[in-house]
């Protein structure tokens, strides 16, 4: 009985179609809008100089590529945004603590590496604080759209609770019946 209720009084979910499975095409071109440090990674894999194999990395890209458009399918174009950036710039981070730990730099090279290494994570932090806020606005959103719904089922409760126990109790003919009285009068 709770969830007739509760199905009468919300939206139904939107039924979303599927994103299609991006081909290599598009995933490149997406990278390279995108999140151009990503190439330098499918080509090492593709050339075999990664541990993991060019086909393993490109269905790594392909659920970037469709977590991407759901979310600008979903009208969370900023969210989709934050999520590229959250993306480019940790491949950043680890190309430049890579280079930092592993390469074989001059003291000078080390210092302009750490000032960048410093830049990409102010560039992070900011990210995520601006990830927050637009989650926190989400929110707000939300619980405004459930008090809402609250106010409609505490001010429309008896007749919502009547409509609902002639259903229950008659059916859909309890349903046309009310319906022709309603026009017959």
């Amino acid at each position: 009985m709770a969830l007739f209720l509760t199905s009468a009084l919300f939206a139904e979910e939107r039924d979303h179609e599927a994103i299609p499975e991006p081909t290599e095409a598009q995933i490149l071109a997406f990278y390279r809008k995108h999140i151009p440090i990503a190439l330098e990674s499918l080509n090492e894999a593709k050339e075999g100089k990664r541990e993991q194999s060019y086909a393993k990395a490109l269905q790594d890209a392909a659920h970037l590529y469709v977590s991407y458009h759901e979310m600008v399918r979903d009208d969370e174009k900023e969210m989709a945004g934050f999520f590229v950036v959250e993306v480019r710039v940790n491949l950043e981070i680890d190309a430049l603590l890579h280079r930092f730990h592993d390469g074989d730099l001059s003291e000078s090279e080390r210092k302009v590496t750490k000032e960048k290494l410093r830049e990409k994570l102010a560039e992070q932090l900011a990210n995520t604080i601006n990830i927050h806020r637009t989650e926190a606005k989400m929110l707000k959103q939300e619980l405004t759209q459930i008090e809402n719904t609250l106010k409609r089922l505490e001010s429309g409760g008896k007749a919502l609770l009547d409509k609902t126990l002639q259903e229950v109790l008659h059916g859909e003919d309890a349903e046309r019946e009310n319906g022709e009285e309603a026009s017959g009068e």
